[in-house]
């Protein structure tokens, strides 16, 4: 998605992938025209694709989605999804009567897009619980990945006085499901 495009130059740079846009052009009325960058309607039969994407508004994940099927039906091998934020997810249960469990639904629609011939991969990063790789269905892979590590060797490069008592620094958790992973 446009908002990931950093992450998907950083991902293209490192495994000397080949880096291909989305043209995205939005209508008065609210609908939302989507075309994959290529220049020939043949150029994506039998090749892996990664696609980097948050969904931290409900645009990007209807893109995600969108998105997928269409580069199944322009013949892709495999697809492999790397979403750095996964919205809803902290909707994964329902407290009252009524509510809607967001983030099943969503790995539900996930979950729907065609399957290519090597299938689906869904790479989700530090996710709000773990149990919601269990909401996806079907045969694709679904994997947790964690930026701890990356997150401190950030730290460290950019703010070494904050480690070394020179300086301070505060950590914050965004929500009441993170305070421990953020000690």
């Amino acid at each position: 998605s446009i908002r990931s495009g950093y992450l998907g130059d950083l991902v293209c740079a490192r495994i000397g992938g080949e880096r291909r846009g989305i043209v995205r052009k939005n209508f008065a009325d609210g609908e939302s025209y989507y075309r994959i960058d290529v220049e020939d309607r043949f150029e994506l039969v039998g090749r892996d694709v990664v696609y980097v994407a948050s969904t931290e508004e409900d645009a990007q994940f209807l893109e995600l989605v969108r998105v997928g099927c269409a580069l199944a039906a322009y013949g892709a091998r495999r697809r492999i999804f790397v979403i750095p934020f996964m919205g809803y997810s902290t909707m994964e249960r329902q407290v009252l009567p009524g509510e809607v469990i967001t983030a099943k639904a969503n790995a539900r629609m996930m979950s729907a897009i065609p399957n290519t011939q090597l299938g689906n991969c869904f790479m989700l990063m530090d996710l709000h619980t773990q149990g919601l790789l269990q909401y996806f269905e079907g045969p694709c892979l679904k994997e947790e990945l964690y930026a701890e590590a990356e997150l401190v060797r950030g730290i460290e490069k950019h703010v070494p006085e904050a480690l070394d008592g020179g300086g301070s620094i505060t950590f914050a958790s965004a929500d009441l499901g993170r305070p421990l992973w953020v000690q």
